[in-house]
């Protein structure tokens, strides 16, 4: 009998619990907007919901973790599966890790029209909206669908992804598996943290943008044919999703920092870390779950304001059925 250590057997089961935490937070926005916002206009609502659908095929590739991993593997806890099973891992855990962040700059993006240019939301959604959708699945699709005759897909610390088999193998030449995995995963970190940049340049353009109508406001410097009024719930309005923007930005920075670190350091030493595993186990993951409570936010914040007098708990609660149930005492 194969004895595992207990480092072996901590990054099999972790990130099973992070990711389901991820996976019932991604299907709450999924089911969200599917029952309750299907006659929605909102570009948002739809780029969430596409959103919500990549992390949902991430969140489920996490939570196999090590069980699709060629059976007998050495030091692999509860590697269950054969070549074939871990290449489909892969395949699915680069689609949807890789259509997520892409999908963060789709909606950073429908925040910079909306609130920067001052588009209208039948402008985004006839022009842009389509473009928003096709950029983050053709890419993803076709960067996974590159790693299968290249045989990319291997064991690559807890689940299958792209990675040289024989571990260490590429120092040596003896690759019979995964030979271009290194120049792949510059390609993927390459466009992930591109898309990573392109949001916090955004986001740094709306700020600026929200203190600029500020500073007008205030030295009461206001084009002439506007209405200050307007301006000012404009300019809270915007205050309000630069807000929620950054805390998308945040929880994309807190899924993907430790990850590109972790791999950063395979492909250099050729070895793998167990801190940095453990680190990535946690939080990459993740990044449905801190969508589910940024997405949750706006609504909790109403229902607060509604409901002062009542503690977090039932508040939080509340704020997880949409402002049409009788939950919020006909509150609409």
């Amino acid at each position: 009998m194969m004895h595992y250590t207990p480092q072996a057997k901590t990054l099999a089961l972790l990130p099973k619990f992070t990711a389901t935490l991820s996976f019932m937070g991604s299907t709450f926005i999924f089911q969200d907007v599917a029952l309750h916002k299907r006659s929605s206009h909102r570009v948002y609502d739809r780029l969430v919901f596409g959103l919500s659908c990549s992390d949902m095929v991430a969140s489920i590739v996490n939570i196999l973790s090590t069980w699709p991993m060629p059976e007998g593997t050495p030091g692999v806890f509860l590697a269950s599966g054969t070549t074939q099973t871990c290449t489909t891992q892969g395949f699915f855990a680069e689609l949807g890790n890789m259509a997520t962040p892409l999908y963060n700059a789709s909606l950073c993006l429908y925040y910079l029209l909306l609130f920067r240019q001052g588009w209208t939301e039948d402008m985004i959604r006839t022009r842009a909206e389509p473009i928003m959708h096709i950029m983050p699945t053709t890419l993803a699709f076709t960067i996974s669908i590159l790693g299968i005759p290249f045989k990319l897909y291997n064991n690559s610390g807890w689940l299958c992804w792209i990675a040289a088999y024989p571990g260490g193998c590429q120092q040596t030449g003896t690759c019979t598996r995964g030979e271009y995995a290194d120049m792949f995963r510059w390609i993927h970190y390459a466009i992930i943290w591109s898309a990573i940049s392109f949001v916090t340049a955004g986001m740094y353009a709306i700020y600026r943008k929200v203190k600029t109508e500020e500073a007008n406001i205030n030295s009461r410097r206001l084009p002439y044919d506007q209405d200050a009024d307007d301006i000012v719930r404009r300019n809270k309005k915007a205050r309000k999703v630069a807000i929620q923007a950054a805390l998308f930005i945040g929880a994309l920075y807190l899924t993907w920092v430790f990850t590109t670190i972790t791999r950063i350091y395979q492909i250099a030493t050729g070895r793998n870390e167990f801190a940095l595993l453990v680190l990535m186990a946690i939080f990459f993951p993740l990044q449905g779950f801190f969508n589910a409570l940024i997405y949750i936010r706006p609504r909790y914040l109403r229902c607060r304001s509604r409901h002062p007098e009542r503690g977090v708990l039932k508040v939080f609660v509340m704020a997880l059925y949409p402002e049409k149930h009788p939950i919020h005492g006909g509150q609409n």
